[in-house]
Parts: structure tokens; C-alpha cells; sequence
């Protein structure tokens, strides 16, 4: 009798030589997860882990081309997006798209500052965002959508009420960059009180941390759990992960 064939995710970013983060740092997380990965590549990327050199966005037709190849392959259960780059490439993105659970992780700029998403791209993201199962910002991500929609909001919890009110169905707010001995990312969902994740505070400054996390989320979810489970495991596996490294 053969073995069940795995559930497959499919992860649309962008390539980084050093393999710190993008869809490389995904392909990890959903190999460890147990799964298969199919990829769609929006922008080749030259980056150290000092900073972003330089750049190359896919055109829309070619995001769009290996979009269709991935999906003609089989089913997909979850699909990932981190790195988008502009509105054209957003567009056809959310025109490929069939009705999955999607996971978004909003790339605004690399670890060292290099903008990775220009100003109508921002825009076109958050129009995304009604087709969105989760959506995973960091704290200056979710601060920058936020002001994106109005005002300065003010608070955590208001920024995030923004973001629902869009579309978004989940929103899990990553604690990395706060303070505290612990890093905490709160999953806000509806009107109801966030979930907390708590996690000892790592030491040192990592990148890919947010494209193996929403990758890790993806996975578990292509594997039926729901989402408040398949967040809670997917951080527990980043720390052993980062931790263990």
C-alpha cells in the first residue's frame, strides 16, 4: 500500500542569493512541515545579510505563467506570499489565484531597510486582503499598512482592527521587534481578545524569521489544523529552529 501523498503549498516571493530569507527559507519550513512545495517567483534578489544590492522583479505575465504551471501540477492546499514588489505583479497574483487558504507575510523592505514594495503596490496588497485566511506583519509592517488606511492609529490593537476591517479573516502581529524578555505575537481574529504566543526572546538578530514562519504556518494548515493550532506550532518550530542553529 502506498503512502499518502503529502499536501503541497504553494510559495510565491522572491529569491535570495544569500538564502536567508524568501522562498529558499520557505522551502525549509515546508520540507520540515512535511509537505511538498511549489514555487512561483516574483523578483530575483542580490543580498547579503548586511543589506539588499540590488533587485529584478518578474513581469506580471511571468508570475502569472508560473502561477498556472503550479496549479496545472495538482491540487495545492495553502499558498504563501511574501515578497510581491509593485501592483501589476499584485494584480496578477489575485488574478491566478483560485479560492485557497492563503497566508500573507507583507514584505515592505529587507532586514536592513531596502524597500522591497513600492507605494501602489501597498495599496493593491491591502485590496488583497479580503482573500486573505492570515495575514502576518511585524510591527513596523503593521504600523505602515495602518497609516496607509487613515490616521495614526494609535495602538496595536486599533492598527489591527484596520486590517480587519479590509477583509483580512486572521491577523497574527509578531512580537519580535517590541521588548521584553519574551517575544509575544498576538493572533487577532474577529472581535474577540488576541491570542497570546509567547516564546523566550532570541539573542541575536536573524532574518527569514517572518518567511519561515508564515511558511510554517501554511504547512500545518495544508494539513488540515486550524489556524489558531497551526500558529502555535509554526512558532514553537521557529524557536527550536533558530535556537537549535
Amino acid at each position: 500500500m502506498s503512502a499518502p501523498t503529502p499536501p503541497t503549498v504553494l510559495l510565491i516571493g522572491g529569491m535570495d542569493s544569500s538564502g536567508g530569507a524568501g522562498i529558499l527559507r520557505d522551502t525549509t519550513a515546508i520540507h520540515q512541515a512535511g509537505c511538498r512545495a511549489r514555487v512561483a517567483v516574483t523578483a530575483v534578489t542580490a543580498q547579503t545579510d548586511h543589506g539588499l544590492i540590488a533587485s529584478q522583479l518578474m513581469t506580471p505575465e511571468t508570475v502569472a505563467t508560473q502561477i498556472g504551471a503550479a496549479l496545472a501540477c495538482g491540487p495545492v492546499d495553502a499558498v504563501k506570499i511574501g515578497m510581491l514588489g509593485n501592483a501589476r505583479i499584485v494584480a496578477a497574483v489575485a488574478e491566478e489565484l483560485p479560492d485557497l487558504p492563503i497566508i500573507l507575510d507583507p514584505v515592505l523592505a529587507t532586514s536592513s531597510g531596502g524597500a522591497l514594495l513600492d507605494y501602489a503596490g501597498l495599496s493593491a496588497l491591502i485590496a488583497f486582503l479580503p482573500r486573505v485566511l492570515l495575514i502576518t506583519p511585524n510591527l513596523p509592517e503593521l504600523a505602515v499598512i495602518a497609516a496607509h488606511l487613515g490616521p495614526e492609529a494609535g495602538t496595536t490593537d486599533a492598527s489591527v482592527r484596520k486590517l480587519l476591517s479590509q477583509g483580512a479573516q486572521h491577523v497574527l502581529v509578531k512580537g519580535g521587534h517590541a521588548e521584553g524578555v519574551d517575544a509575544t505575537d498576538l493572533l487577532f481574529t474577529g472581535d474577540v481578545a488576541p491570542l497570546a504566543l509567547h516564546a523566550p526572546r532570541m539573542k541575536k538578530s536573524l532574518r527569514g524569521t517572518g518567511c519561515y514562519l508564515a511558511s510554517a504556518i501554511a504547512a500545518r494548515l495544508a494539513h488540515g489544523a486550524p489556524v489558531e493550532t497551526a500558529c502555535a506550532e509554526a512558532k514553537a518550530a521557529l524557536h527550536r529552529l533558530f535556537t537549535e542553529s
